[in-house]
């Protein structure tokens, strides 16, 4: 065995939010920080404590990325691929729907026997961040994240959740602030999920996730060719899946063909950064 192929690929999931970092084979990611810089060079949980007198930016390019990886770093490979994909791969999935709903896009992603399949990509311009962000400034996101990950949930009959919520305390949660101070959610821990599923309650224009999904399934047309009774209607949400792109590329780059996928630094040095969209996403 060479010494290239006894080095542990080192997995890194760049979300718009937030960053993971961990070794190929590892079941979680070691270290997890905010993906946001300035230009004076605050970083992660730093940039965020500035954020009152700061503009926060959260930049991701993948051709500046690939760059930046070969030059800078000087690995000797390196691969990017697609987030859906990953997320399946966690699943233990190689046909599906993916829903990923991140800190800026929505996404339904049509998977077909291990293929993203471009036509069927739909997205709505809502997100998990957005609700972070719906009534709150930069400096309190992190609190109303935490909040919505602990209290959030998607209420199966929406109207009559919102009838119990309003005539008794039923519903109502309490949630305790960095100073140790408690507050109590009602109505709100299921009425910022339901954004999602009708965007016209914030005045947004456009089809709900459920929406996006069926018109994900029926664009594909390898799939519309399958008639409606034959078609088994499963909903997976893995307990970790905010880590499950990641765990998806410690499974990929844990693989025996992994070091063939990856774009090599001669490889790179022959061509230039656009090679990442020619041998990756």
């Amino acid at each position: 065995m060479t010494d290239v192929e006894q080095i542990k690929p080192l997995m890194s999931d760049n979300g718009i939010g937030w960053i993971k970092v961990g070794f190929a084979g590892n079941d979680s990611p070691i270290a997890i920080f905010p993906s946001v810089v300035r230009c004076l060079g605050h970083t992660g949980d730093e940039a965020h404590s500035k954020s009152k007198n700061l503009t926060l930016k959260y930049p991701i390019e993948h051709e500046k990325t690939t760059q930046i990886i070969f030059k800078m770093f000087n690995v000797r490979a390196m691969y990017v691929a697609n987030q859906a994909m990953l997320s399946l791969y966690a699943s233990g999935y190689t046909m599906d729907i993916v829903l990923d709903s991140g800190d800026n896009v929505t996404h339904a992603v049509s998977i077909l026997k291990g293929d993203v399949q471009p036509h069927a990509i739909l997205h709505l311009d809502l997100s998990k961040g957005d609700l972070c962000g719906y009534s709150t400034t930069t400096a309190e996101r992190q609190i109303v994240r935490d909040m919505k990950e602990k209290l959030a949930y998607i209420a199966l009959d929406y109207e009559q959740e919102l009838k119990t919520a309003r005539t008794s305390s039923n519903v109502e949660k309490s949630y305790e602030l960095p100073d140790g101070k408690a507050i109590t959610i009602g109505a709100k821990q299921f009425d910022y999920p339901e954004v999602l599923i009708r965007p016209a309650m914030i005045g947004m224009d456009g089809p709900g996730i459920y929406e996006i999904i069926n018109n994900s399934i029926w664009v594909d047309h390898e799939i519309t060719a399958l008639s409606h009774s034959s078609i088994t209607i499963k909903v997976s949400a893995p307990p970790e899946r905010k880590y499950s792109i990641w765990v998806g590329g410690s499974i990929l780059a844990s693989l025996g063909t992994f070091q063939d996928m990856c774009i090599s630094k001669a490889e790179y040095d022959e061509s230039d950064p656009s090679i990442v969209h020619d041998k990756c996403i």
